[in-house]
C-alpha cells in the first residue's frame, strides 16, 4: 500500500504557483546505471515567499523522503529529495535500459528516459496566468555515459550527460525524451583478450608450421 501512495505522490504535476512564487525552481532527474537514481526539487526565492514556497513544494512532492533549507536575511533555498531503487516507480515516465542481456553483442548500453511532465495551474487566477509565458521551470536530466543530442526533444542545452531544459509555465504538458550511451568496458576488455589469445596462438601456429619446413641447404 505504501509504494501505491509513494507513486501517487510522485505523479504530482509541477504547480503552477511553485514556480510563480519561486525566483528559480529546478527540477532534477538522475540515472544511475541500475535503473536507480535520484529526484529531487530545489527552489529558491525572496524570505516572505518561504512559506507559500514550501507549501507548494510539498504539494508537488508529498512523498518525498527528505527535505532541507537555508535561510538567510537576502533569501532562501529549500530542496526536497527522493531516491528510488528504480525510477520504473514514477508514473508518466519510461525507461528503457538496452544492455548486454537484450544486446549480448553491442559495445555499449544504452538509456533511454520518457517523460510527461505536466505543470498544472487550476488554482492560478487570471492575473497570475497572465504571467506564464515568463515563468520557468527548469528540468535537469543527468544520464550515464554521453546523451545523443539528436535524440533531445524538445530541444535543450546538452553537455556530456547532462540534458537542461527550460520550460515555460504557459504550456501545460512537455513530452521529454533522451538517450544516452556508456561503453561497456567489461565487453570491451573480454574482447581485446580474445583477440590477443588468437593472435597469440595464431603466431604459435605460425612459428610451428615454420619450423616443419625442411631448411635448403
Amino acid at each position: 500500500m505504501m509504494r501505491v501512495r509513494l507513486a501517487m505522490g510522485l505523479a504530482a504535476a509541477v504547480p503552477f504557483l511553485l514556480l510563480h512564487q519561486a525566483n528559480e525552481v529546478r527540477l532534477l532527474t538522475k540515472i544511475e546505471r541500475d535503473g536507480s537514481g535520484l529526484r529531487m526539487y530545489w527552489c529558491q526565492g525572496n524570505p516572505d515567499r518561504l512559506e507559500e514556497v514550501r507549501r507548494r513544494l510539498r504539494e508537488a512532492s508529498p512523498d518525498f523522503e527528505e527535505e532541507r533549507e537555508r535561510i538567510t536575511s537576502e533569501g532562501f533555498v529549500i530542496s526536497r529529495s527522493w531516491r528510488p531503487h528504480t525510477l520504473a516507480m514514477i508514473p508518466d515516465t519510461r525507461l528503457e535500459i538496452s544492455d548486454i542481456a537484450r544486446s549480448p553483442l553491442s559495445l555499449y548500453t544504452t538509456f533511454t528516459w520518457e517523460e510527461k511532465l505536466t505543470i498544472s495551474a487550476e488554482t492560478a487566477t487570471a492575473s497570475e496566468q497572465l504571467a506564464a509565458g515568463g515563468t520557468k521551470l527548469v528540468y535537469i536530466l543527468q544520464m550515464p555515459g554521453k546523451v545523443d543530442e539528436a535524440s533531445v526533444s524538445p530541444p535543450a542545452t546538452v553537455e556530456g550527460g547532462t540534458v537542461t531544459w527550460v520550460l515555460t509555465a504557459d504550456r501545460g504538458e512537455y513530452q521529454l525524451r533522451a538517450t544516452s550511451k556508456t561503453l561497456r568496458w567489461d565487453l570491451l576488455v573480454l574482447s581485446l583478450y580474445l583477440v590477443a589469445v588468437l593472435v597469440w596462438k595464431g603466431g604459435g601456429f605460425a612459428l610451428r608450421e615454420a619450423r616443419r619446413k625442411p631448411r635448403r641447404i
